[in-house]
């Protein structure tokens, strides 16, 4: 069996750029929760921001399965938290939020676009 990493694949095992730490997910979070959303429908707005939240938690939850000698309990626990915020994205990211997002667009201009 072949185990090489392909050549298209950027690091090396001692290469690997780290995972960003708690802290640092938490003051990103922070930082962008803080900033206004630039779009006119405030629900729009709103399930943008708990989008973004959400998909702040799973990569705290990606993060977390990457860690090395995690018990059988806690993979069980990430695993169902992970579970938890793929049914919750999905019903977030259904039909409604999509026309929002829709009926935002028909609201721009189209001032920036070439010829």
């Amino acid at each position: 069996m072949n185990c090489a990493v392909p050549k298209q694949y950027p690091y090396s095992i001692k290469t690997v750029p780290p995972f960003p730490s708690e802290h640092a997910i938490a003051t990103e979070i922070a930082y962008f929760m803080g900033k206004k959303i630039s779009v006119t429908n405030s629900t729009l707005r709103t399930l943008i921001d708990e989008l973004g939240t959400e998909c702040q938690n799973v990569i705290t939850l990606i993060h977390q399965l990457q860690l090395l000698d995690l018990s059988e309990r806690q993979k069980a626990e990430i695993l169902a938290e992970f579970l938890s915020a793929a049914i919750h994205l999905n019903v977030h990211c259904g039909e409604d939020f999509q026309t929002l997002i829709a009926e935002e667009m028909t609201k721009l201009s189209d001032e920036d676009e070439e010829d």
